[in-house]
């Protein structure tokens, strides 16, 4: 999939569901390897102009555009929220906040939502260095009122496939924790995942439903926001199918998020 088809294809996805479904829903579209058909301004006229945001994943932004491309895309993005991707550093509360310092505040990009990828190769975070790293970013001139999320990609690691129903968000004090901390949190769901483990024959990898039911529902009931990154993975050209059928089982549990964020790649 081109990267600069993602947009055209994330307002057909989600601008008739918000209309139908959850007025209040909001959609940021962004890209990794893609980010730089950001600049382009034919590739998402449609998109921004039925008031769709956008999302800046760091990588996408450091190593995807050049100078002239973060130019443009500030422009063109200017009177649209910005949700921004960084990374995690264990016990380090100064080189993933001064980056974001040099890439975007100096810019002038305020962002409406950081969300930080604190779960990922079998890494679960310590409430006090959760705490400890957001601080930090309030620390370096982030808005007080920039809510900083930790990105959930605990139930994608597989160490954890077959103990999911053992680690629901409901049972789990850190994970309580540092939901409450940040005021909410952001899932990682690949549609594509999603039904590649509900299909699965082991009972436990079926679990992966159930955990993300649980971690919304959780968080929803008190009052913290949800956003949901509907990651490519492999889909290929069958995310777009994926796609709207893992939003219409959110649809039909009740469990829509607050956000999506749809990202592209290649």
């Amino acid at each position: 999939m081109k990267g600069s088809k993602i947009l055209p294809l994330a307002l057909a996805l989600f601008i008739p569901l918000i209309a139908k479904t959850a007025p209040a829903l909001e959609i940021y579209c962004g890209g990794v390897s893609g980010c730089a058909d950001l600049a382009v301004d034919e590739n998402s006229d449609d998109y921004r102009a039925s008031g769709g945001n956008i999302y800046i994943h760091s990588v996408g932004w450091d190593n995807h555009t050049n100078e002239a491309q973060k130019q443009s895309i500030i422009q063109l993005w200017k009177n649209h929220k910005w949700g921004i991707e960084m990374g995690f550093s264990t016990n380090n509360y100064t080189a993933r906040q001064n980056a974001y310092v040099s890439r975007y505040l100096n810019r002038g990009i305020q962002a409406d939502f950081i969300t930080v990828n604190a779960y990922s190769s079998a890494r679960i975070p310590g409430v006090d260095d959760w705490k400890n790293t957001i601080q930090a970013y309030y620390n370096r001139g982030v808005a007080a009122d920039t809510p900083i999320y930790a990105t959930f990609e605990y139930q994608n690691m597989p160490e954890y496939w077959t103990n999911l129903h053992n680690n629901l968000v409901s049972q789990r004090t850190d994970f309580q924790q540092i939901i409450e901390a940040s005021g909410g949190m952001t899932i990682d769901i690949p549609p594509t995942v999603y039904f590649r483990r509900i299909q699965n024959p082991n009972p436990n990898i079926q679990k992966y439903h159930d955990w993300i039911l649980d971690a919304i529902a959780w968080a929803q009931e008190r009052n913290y926001t949800v956003g949901i990154i509907v990651s490519p993975n492999r889909a290929g050209s069958g995310y777009d199918e994926d796609t709207r059928d893992f939003i219409k089982i959110l649809t039909d549990e009740d469990s829509l998020p607050d956000f999506f964020v749809v990202e592209n790649y290649d």
